[in-house]
């Protein structure tokens, strides 16, 4: 059992090893070790899941390229393998270790010949999955599209539904969209609305159901937790619009019972700030008529989806603190509540704003 202490004194079943993790018998090892690929993906897992404790500095090989491709601060440094052991040599020598200078030279050279195979077996891999990635979005389009034509269909012939703004829909690039949240119906009104292929944040409950799970997954749809900070699905949309590809996104988190908006968590802004995406607003009325699942094809009432202008955040220098994100957050919130009428303002009404001062 491996526990760390706060003074960074390492132990292993109660015993100390910090020195000895640097011995030269140890490190002449580490690459071999990490170099297999069932060890290696256990333990970048683990440094993922320390990073995202809190803020911390972490130093290594392919920190920056592997293991924390997004952190916010990179620093890399770089010295030829002979300057390097001639700094292990005199470290060891300093540790009283008796070790000659050309084997700590062999040791360093046969550890970069490792370290260059793994970073070749990551692209490998990256390739494996851009691969299987191209042929699920290659799945994922033709059931879009089917999605798309059967909502418009249903839309059509059985709703008075009338969209207003698609022209600002920019036709390629990262976007994200952002509209409150009335129904079940209100992510297929969306994709029906849109012209430009969404990817979604939805509830894990959704994906209980296997048929189900199944179904979202290959239209685009990634599990969240609803409650709490769910830092992995966040860092997915942001990977998302870095790609380039455009995000649906209800930032309410639920359906709104009144119909009125509800206060949002800054969630939306954390994906927005750190995308730099285009954020795209949406109002929807009349959804609130279909809470019922069977309503869905057959809606009978009268639905309008009413876009409006793209527009982005201010860039802030500096790390961003929870209030911060809330008033992004707000500041979205209140584009899309300028699309809609009065009552379905909620929170976000500007009469409600005043008399909170």
């Amino acid at each position: 059992r491996l526990k760390e202490h706060d003074d960074g004194v390492v132990l292993i079943n109660g015993r100390e090893v910090s020195e000895e993790l640097r011995q030269p018998d140890v490190e002449r090892v580490v690459s071999l070790v990490s170099s297999v690929p069932e060890v290696r993906s256990a333990l970048v897992a683990q440094q993922r899941e320390i990073a995202g404790e809190g803020r911390i500095v972490v130093v290594g090989r392919d920190i920056g390229t592997v293991v924390l491709p997004d952190a916010d601060l990179k620093l890399y440094l770089s010295a030829s393998v002979s300057e390097r052991a001639r700094r292990r040599h005199a470290e060891l020598i300093h540790q009283g270790h008796s070790v000659e200078y050309d084997q700590v030279l062999n040791d360093l050279e046969a550890r970069d010949k490792l370290d260059t195979g793994r970073a070749r077996w990551y692209e490998s891999e990256a390739g494996h999955r851009d691969g299987v990635g191209a042929f699920r979005r290659g799945r994922m389009a033709v059931i879009y599209k089917l999605g798309v034509n059967l909502a418009k269909l249903c839309f059509t012939a059985f709703a008075q539904w009338e969209v207003e703004g698609r022209e600002a829909v920019p036709p390629k690039g990262p976007l994200l969209v952002v509209s409150n949240h009335l129904s079940n119906a209100d992510p297929p009104m969306l994709v029906a609305s849109i012209p430009r292929t969404l990817h979604f944040l939805g509830k894990r409950g959704l994906f209980a159901n296997p048929i189900a799970s199944h179904f979202f997954t290959a239209v685009g749809v990634r599990p969240m937790n609803p409650t709490g900070v769910d830092l992995q699905a966040l860092r997915w949309g942001v990977d998302i619009l870095r790609h380039d590809q455009p995000m649906g996104l209800f930032p309410e988190g639920t359906r709104s019972r009144g119909g009125g908006m509800i206060r949002v968590k800054p969630g939306v802004a954390y994906i927005a700030a750190k995308s730099q995406a285009p954020i795209l607003p949406v109002g929807i009325t009349g959804t609130e008529n279909i809470q019922e699942y069977w309503r869905m094809p057959f809606p009978l009432c009268r639905i309008k989806v009413n876009i409006g202008d793209p527009f982005t955040l201010p860039v802030i220098e500096g790390k961003l603190s929870r209030p911060m994100f809330e008033h992004m957050a707000d500041m979205i919130m209140y584009r899309i509540a300028d699309l809609l009428p009065p009552e379905y303002r909620g929170y976000y009404s500007r009469q409600e704003a005043g008399s909170r001062g």
